[in-house]
C-alpha cells in the first residue's frame, strides 16, 4: 500500500537541489523516513528519524539529504568547543560599557573557530545577548554635509572613509572606534595575509581561477579608481585595510541589505549555518541587537549566519574563511553522465544509515550528472575514467596554486582538496562496484 506523503516531506522535497529533484523525478524506491521534529533552525538543519519499512517513493537525492541533515546537528557542538577566555575579555567588556553596549552572559574567548563570543551562563531561546546603540555603528548612509561623501561612489568606499576617520584619534567623532579598531579589528598585516579584499592585487591574480576572485579584483580596482578620483592617488595601505574590514565585517540591517552597518562587538561573533543567534535592528530603541534562536548551553560558542548558505569560494573571497559543513560546494569535473539506478544501488550498499554522509560526500554527489535509465556498462565505466581524469587535473592545479601562497590560501585549498579526494574515492569505489 502506498502511503500519502506528509506535508513536512513535501516541504523537504521542495528544498532539494537540482540534482536531487532530478533524481526524485525518476521515482526510484529507496527508504521510508519521517520527521521526528521540526527544529527552529534553518531549513538546512532538519532532524530526521530512520524508519524500517519502505512505503514511500523517495529518491537517492532525498536519501542523501536525510543522511546529511541527520548528522548536521552535531556540527555546531563539534566546532564550537571553547579553549580559554581571551586575555582582552575584561577590556572588551569595559569598552562595551563605556559605549553604552549591553553584553549579557557572554565572554570573549578563543575556540576552534578562533576568537569569538561564548556563553558564560546558560542562555535560553529568545534571550537578549547583545544590544548596540545605532549611534556607535558605522552606516552606509550618505551624509549630505560631508563633501567627501558626495562623489557618486558606492557604499563600500563611503564606509571605508568612515572607518578610517572614526578610527583616527585626531578626527574621530565616535570615540569607541579608536580603541575598538586598534584592539579588536585585524591589523594591517593580518588583513593583507588572510582577507582577499585586503591582499595585494598581484597575489589575487595568481588565484583568479577561484570562483568569485574576479569580483574581488574588481572591488579592489574600484577602490583604487575611487581613491584616484577623489585624491589623485591610488589607495593607501591603511585605506585597503579599512576597505577589507568593511567588506568582511559589515552586516545588512534589512531584508534587502540596502542598509549596511559596521556593528562593533557584534562583529566578534563567528559564522555558522547551524547558528544559535541572529541579528536584528530595533527602530523603537534605535539599536541593533542579537538574540538567541535556540537554547545555548554554558561554554558554547554563540554563532550567527553572515549570509545564506554559499560555496566556500564565496565565503573565502568575502570573509577569508571556509565552512567545512557547507553543502553548496561543487567540483567542475565535467558532465559525463552516470546511471542513476546503478548509482542508487551503489549508495544503498555504501552508505551507513547509522552514520549518514557528511557535507563533503553530499557536495561530490551533487557535482555529478545522472541519467534516469541504465547506460551500457562499458560506456559508464568510460565516463567514470573521464571523470577521474578531470579530478586528477583539478588536484594538480590545486597543488600548484597552494604552493604559491600556502599561508594566505591554505584554508581554502585544504577544503577543496577534501572534495577532490572524496570524489576520487567515491568514483573509484563505484567503478569497482560496477565491475564486481
Amino acid at each position: 500500500m502506498m502511503w500519502r506523503m506528509p506535508i513536512h516531506y513535501l516541504r523537504a522535497v521542495s528544498r532539494l537541489g537540482p540534482t536531487q529533484r532530478h533524481l526524485l523525478q525518476s521515482h526510484q524506491v529507496i527508504y521510508n523516513f519521517k520527521s521526528q521534529k521540526q527544529s527552529k533552525k534553518t531549513h538546512h538543519q532538519r532532524d530526521w528519524e530512520w524508519c524500517s519499512s519502505a512505503d514511500w517513493w523517495v529518491s537517492s537525492g532525498a536519501l542523501v539529504s536525510y543522511l546529511l541533515w541527520k548528522s548536521s546537528d552535531h556540527v555546531l557542538a563539534e566546532k564550537s568547543k571553547p579553549n580559554k577566555r581571551d586575555v582582552a575579555d575584561a577590556e572588551f567588556h569595559d569598552l562595551a560599557q563605556k559605549s553604552g553596549v549591553k553584553l549579557v552572559d557572554v565572554y570573549l574567548g578563543n575556540g576552534s573557530n578562533g576568537r569569538g563570543l561564548f556563553a558564560c551562563e546558560d542562555i535560553e531561546e529568545g534571550d537578549l545577548i547583545i544590544r548596540v546603540p545605532m549611534d556607535v555603528c558605522l552606516l552606509n548612509v550618505n551624509d549630505p554635509e560631508d563633501e567627501l561623501y558626495d562623489k557618486g561612489i558606492g557604499w563600500p568606499f563611503w564606509m571605508t572613509l568612515n572607518l578610517m576617520r572614526s578610527s583616527d584619534v585626531k578626527v574621530s567623532t565616535i570615540p569607541v572606534w579608536v580603541d575598538y579598531a586598534k584592539r579588536f579589528l585585524p591589523s594591517m598585516q593580518e588583513t593583507s595575509a588572510s582577507i582577499p579584499t585586503g591582499m595585494p592585487i598581484e597575489k589575487l591574480k595568481r588565484h583568479s581561477d577561484i570562483q568569485g576572485m574576479h569580483q574581488v579584483e574588481e572591488l579592489r580596482e574600484t577602490l583604487d579608481n575611487a581613491c584616484t578620483k577623489l585624491t589623485g592617488k591610488a589607495a593607501s595601505e591603511r585605506m585597503v585595510w579599512a576597505f577589507a574590514n568593511v567588506i568582511s565585517r559589515s552586516f545588512g540591517l534589512d531584508s534587502t541589505n540596502s542598509k549596511v552597518a559596521l556593528v562593533p562587538f557584534v562583529d566578534m561573533l563567528n559564522h555558522n549555518q547551524n547558528y544559535s543567534a541572529k541579528l536584528r535592528q530595533d527602530t523603537q530603541t534605535d539599536s541593533v541587537f542579537v538574540y538567541a534562536t535556540k537554547d545555548i548551553p554554558k561554554g558554547t560558542e554563540i554563532m550567527i549566519p553572515y549570509c545564506d548558505e554559499v560555496p566556500n569560494s564565496v565565503l573565502f573571497c568575502k570573509y577569508g574563511f571556509v565552512d567545512s559543513s557547507s553543502t553548496e560546494n561543487r567540483l567542475p569535473i565535467g558532465s559525463k553522465p552516470l546511471s542513476q539506478p546503478r548509482f542508487k544501488n551503489f549508495l544503498e550498499q555504501q552508505v551507513s544509515n547509522e552514520d549518514g554522509v557528511d557535507a563533503c560526500t553530499y557536495c561530490v554527489i551533487e557535482s555529478l550528472t545522472f541519467n534516469n535509465a541504465d547506460l551500457p556498462l562499458n560506456e559508464e565505466l568510460e565516463s567514470i575514467q573521464t571523470l577521474l581524469s578531470s579530478i586528477k587535473t583539478l588536484a594538480d592545479t590545486v597543488e600548484k596554486h597552494k604552493s604559491l601562497d600556502s599561508e594566505s590560501f591554505g584554508c581554502y585549498y585544504k577544503e577543496y582538496e577534501k572534495l577532490i579526494l572524496r570524489a576520487n574515492d567515491i568514483l573509484s569505489a563505484y567503478s569497482s562496484f560496477l565491475q564486481s
